[in-house]
């Protein structure tokens, strides 16, 4: 059984058993009400183990090795990421933790980081994830928080599956709403719209391109004719149905491919590409939009905008007409709540109306720009 004595510094020891190695060690309180209460769970934990209870495991637990971020990672990777047939998934995943390793060295516990402190220039002094956030103040604050997100998805499996039993981030690391920026997107006058379609400083090719993704309202990624990451995501000639004026588009996070109603100017552009023997309809990946149709589009007009812009359009001009719901429909997006902040198995008969609204609304607003 344990016993106390006063040790000669005035405290007192408590002389017991480790419950896990049944060696005999010391500890030490400041009062002796503190090592009696002491002295009687050691009891205890003694008399259940002669009586062979397991009973005594829970009042107390047995230390664990610290684990380190290394140690995590390597465990998420193989037992989580290796699961993933996601790439997208598995490379953000790993970029968001090379971001962790900027700021925080591998052998660093996981328990210790948010206490850690580190003088930031010229932030000063910052703890926990403040430092990380400091590092990184050159992103925007909505990447940050980008990071933190799938950072926290990493260390939340970590506690399910029981390698850690406390919060690594919470939401309050996070910047807040009223700490980010508002999120503003290009709206679209008249005039820049007649420019879409009529400006004569572009090409014909670029006015089709043009026309083709703010008629349907469809992402880059869904019309792309080369996919080295997605091969099945590619958009080639047996995907498009001429004689209905559908297309078969494989959506942003589905694995399926999905029939889409398009307007028959959409139609009349694909069949003179396919008649000018073009192997696919963009025959090219997102590398090539970026670094020269988009420049080369931008540099004709003389104001900046992005393939996304013109899915943008397209909800633009479909909302005032048809109304939030329907905007969704003809972008292809099912969360209004998406369409409201980010934009302004539907029947063919219905499309078509969303698909009419768009170029009615589109005509009228060129009209109204000449006028």
């Amino acid at each position: 059984m344990a016993s106390i004595n006063k040790h000669k510094m005035g405290n007192y020891r408590l002389t017991h058993k480790d419950p896990f190695t049944n060696k005999w060690k010391d500890s030490y309180y400041k009062t002796k009400k503190e090592a009696l209460s002491a002295k009687a769970t050691f009891d205890y934990i003694d008399n259940m183990k002669k009586i062979g209870s397991d009973d005594w495991k829970k009042v107390v637990k047995q230390p664990q090795e610290e684990l380190t971020l290394e140690q995590l990672v390597k465990d998420y990777r193989g037992n989580f990421l290796a699961n993933k047939t996601n790439k997208g998934t598995i490379k953000r995943r790993n970029a968001c933790i090379r971001a962790m390793y900027r700021v925080f060295a591998k052998e660093t516990t996981v328990r210790e980081i948010r206490s850690l402190k580190r003088t930031m220039i010229p932030d000063g002094e910052k703890q926990g994830w403040e430092i990380f956030k400091s590092h990184h103040a050159h992103l925007s604050r909505h990447t940050i928080n980008g990071y933190l997100t799938e950072l926290k998805a990493m260390f939340d499996w970590a506690r399910m599956m029981e390698r850690i039993d406390f919060v690594v981030i919470n939401k309050l690391d996070k910047y807040t709403d009223d700490e980010l920026p508002e999120i503003t997107h290009l709206e679209w006058k008249p005039s820049q719209a007649y420019q879409l379609l009529y400006d004569d400083h572009l090409t014909q090719y670029h006015k089709d391109y043009i026309k083709l993704f703010t008629l349907t309202g469809l992402r880059i990624s869904e019309l792309l004719g080369q996919n080295t990451d997605y091969p099945e995501k590619e958009f080639k000639w047996k995907h498009v149905n001429f004689e209905t004026n559908e297309l078969s588009i494989r959506v942003k996070r589905k694995k399926f491919r999905l029939v889409r109603t398009v307007h028959e100017d959409v139609m009349a552009i694909l069949r003179k590409w396919k008649d000018k023997g073009f192997k696919r309809p963009l025959d090219f990946k997102y590398s090539y939009v970026r670094n020269h149709i988009i420049p080369q589009i931008n540099m004709a007009l003389g104001f900046k905008f992005t393939t996304h812009d013109l899915r943008r359009l397209n909800a633009q001009l479909a909302r005032p007409v048809l109304g939030l719901e329907d905007a969704s429909k003809s972008i292809g997006d099912s969360t209004l709540l998406v369409v409201e902040k980010h934009y302004a198995g539907i029947s063919a008969k219905e499309m078509t109306r969303i698909n009419n609204a768009v170029v009615d609304q589109l005509t009228t607003i060129t009209q109204t720009a000449t006028a």
